[in-house]
Formats: structure tokens, C-alpha cells, sequence
């Protein structure tokens, strides 16, 4: 179980094709606890869902929810605190924990595909 976690960093790469994120435990301190990147990123969508005029709170870190689908990819979903963030790319994204962080893939990602 992951303590509570901030996106620190959120970056789409148009000519590369990825999304890079980095997550950290105290948002008051500079650097990361780990990265996430995700390659061959389509289908970006961002479902808002707090008005503009609302202090954002854009930055909470959650599970992010797995949906397999065929040819080794996966939707991916994720709620921020102020938008749904959802995508398609590669089925294995790169994670890199750094420090001293006890940080695992099964502490990030929840499968959400159908049992077959």
C-alpha cells in the first residue's frame, strides 16, 4: 500500500510519443519518489471535472487502473483530484523508484480487465 502521493510532474511528449509522470510523497519538497513512462501513447483524453473557476487541486496520486487490451496494450485511468486522465500506450511502462522508496509496480497499477 502506497502512502498518499502527489503527481509532481506530468508531461506529454507529441514527437515521441509518451507520457512521462513523476510521483513524490511530500509535495512541499523538491524531487521525486518515482517515474513512470509510457510509450506509444494515443488516445489521450482528460475528463475535467471541477469548474475553472474552482481552486484546482490537480496533483493527487492514485491507483492507476488497468484495462488490457489486445496487441500488448492497455487503457490506462487515473484520477489527479481535478481530472480523470485516461490513455492508451504499451502494456508495460517503465518505472524507475528513486531513492530509497519502497516502490513496486503492484503498489501503482490495479487491473481492471474482465476475468476471461
Amino acid at each position: 500500500m502506497l502512502p498518499p502521493m502527489w503527481i509532481s510532474m506530468l508531461a506529454v511528449d507529441l514527437i515521441d510519443c509518451t507520457i512521462r509522470l513523476e510521483g513524490t510523497v511530500d509535495p512541499e519538497r523538491t524531487g521525486s519518489a518515482f517515474e513512470l513512462t509510457f510509450r506509444e501513447v494515443g488516445n489521450i483524453r482528460v475528463e475535467r471535472y471541477h469548474d475553472f473557476e474552482t481552486m484546482p487541486c490537480l496533483g493527487d496520486f492514485n491507483l492507476i487502473r488497468v484495462e488490457d487490451l489486445a496487441d500488448g496494450r492497455a487503457r490506462f485511468r487515473t484520477d489527479t483530484g481535478d481530472a480523470m486522465l485516461i490513455f492508451e500506450a504499451v502494456a508495460s511502462p517503465r518505472l524507475v523508484v528513486l531513492g530509497e522508496h519502497q516502490i513496486e509496480a503492484a503498489n501503482i497499477f490495479r487491473n481492471d480487465s474482465p476475468a476471461a
